[in-house]
């Protein structure tokens, strides 16, 4: 778990799960498709938590239904995305020889 996610376990992601189930079925914020609450779904950030400053409490209204497959798919992106930068930032700083 990333350190931007430590400020949920005060019970927040759980609060915004059962505040985003009383409105399901809603369209997944990823895909479009209807998200139910038969399906696995996750409460996602519109906008990452590491892109948000950690003195400004997080708002609901960034926080939507997703399918689980897509929240992760999106999430898994995002960290490739990241690594591929950073080994790509190393490689031009190493030595030629």
């Amino acid at each position: 778990m990333s350190r931007h996610h430590t400020r949920w376990r005060n019970g927040a992601g759980a609060k915004a799960r059962a505040r985003l189930a009383r409105t399901l079925p809603a369209p997944c914020c990823r895909c479009g498709k209807p998200v139910t609450a038969e399906m696995q779904w996750e409460a996602d950030h519109i906008v990452a938590l590491d892109q948000w400053p950690e003195s400004k409490p997080y708002p609901d209204s960034l926080i939507r239904a997703a399918h689980k497959s897509c929240n992760r798919a999106h999430g898994g992106r995002i960290g490739a995305a990241k690594t591929n930068a950073k080994k790509k930032a190393d490689r031009k700083g190493a030595m030629p020889w």
